[in-house]
């Protein structure tokens, strides 16, 4: 007997304790299906560390009786980590059912909290869109994005002139990177401009924030319109220093054209030794356009050197160039 009451006790200790903490967040998903089942909204807290949940528990009171309140100590793995990209830690996001309300940051959070009527809180806190109206659309836009190309079954119903004007005119990593995903399935050769762009003029902080995107972005090469390797035309192939000193720079440039009818891009250009540098254009060549890879070759080993640039494009061939010095 004593079992059992010892048992009943814990159990009810725990479910104490679990009302005056943060449900574990699992998923987006996870969240609106328990929101929608206890009829309350979702506070989701986006953290960096662990210490900065205690503002929920200072006012565990009223925002764990109105919410369901959830901590995300590892935002940038969640879809909502990377949809917002904040500035700065906490940021607190309002979701009802599979639409955002709003998001603010802990500063605003206290402004809010210290008023005495817990009803008008409420109401304050899930009609807090209209502060930041032009956000929560954007957001609640690529929520919809999301969820259809991880579910193409689904109906989206954003409006895709609506869809490009809201991400541009916020022109974030993740909302273009979307949008991106989604032009693969409409315009190949768009989804393929977009994606270069954001390998070309994206920030390191940003390529450090989304890893798994940037390597979903290298291997975009392999959904771009081939070309074929005869259709880049390259003057020469091999090119010869001749004779050169130790320790000596020498370059040339290695002149094409793309022949092909499609657009000729060049993700990255390796070498087979560390004494040859290469560097290229990493815009998309246009159909016809000429342009040049610039090799440099420096080293103080003597003796014939013979060293091999390989090209990596959107070709069906793999592209090799040839330099050739004696050094002494």
């Amino acid at each position: 007997m004593r079992k059992y009451v010892f048992l009943l006790l814990l159990f009810l200790l725990c479910a104490c304790h679990n009302k005056k903490v943060c449900r574990d967040f699992v998923s987006l998903l996870d969240a609106k299906k328990y929101g929608c089942l206890v009829s309350k909204s979702s506070l989701i807290c986006l953290v960096d560390n662990k210490n900065e949940e205690q503002l929920i528990n200072r006012y565990g009171s009223f925002l764990i009786d109105s919410f369901v309140c959830y901590t995300v100590c590892d935002p940038m793995k969640t879809i909502l980590g990377k949809m917002v990209q904040p500035s700065k830690f906490p940021v607190y996001i309002i979701l009802e059912k599979d639409s955002i309300l709003s998001y603010f940051c802990g500063e605003d959070i206290e402004k809010f909290l210290v008023k005495p009527d817990v009803e008008q809180l409420k109401n304050d806190f899930l009609h807090l869109k209209n502060r930041n109206k032009k956000e929560v659309n954007y957001l609640n836009a690529l929520l919809r994005l999301n969820e259809y190309l991880n579910e193409p079954s689904c109906t989206f119903a954003v409006e895709l002139n609506l869809l490009d004007s809201l991400i541009g005119k916020h022109n974030k990593f993740y909302g273009k990177y979307l949008l991106a995903q989604f032009y693969e399935n409409i315009d190949i050769e768009k989804a393929d401009s977009m994606y270069h762009s954001l390998w070309l003029n994206s920030t390191p902080v940003e390529m450090k924030s989304y890893p798994d995107e940037f390597i979903n972005i290298m291997r975009s090469k392999d959904k771009l319109i081939l070309v074929n390797r005869e259709d880049i035309k390259f003057d020469y192939t091999e090119y010869d220093f001749g004779t050169v000193e130790s320790y000596e720079e020498v370059g040339c440039n290695f002149y094409y054209t793309n022949n092909s009818s499609k657009k000729f891009v060049i993700h990255n250009v390796t070498t087979t030794c560390g004494c040859t540098a290469p560097s290229w254009n990493k815009q998309p060549i246009k159909s016809f356009a000429r342009d040049s890879i610039l090799v440099k070759f420096r080293t103080n080993h003597s003796g014939r050197h013979q060293k091999t640039i390989i090209i990596e494009a959107n070709c069906r061939e793999k592209i090799e160039l040839k330099i050739h010095a004696e050094v002494f």
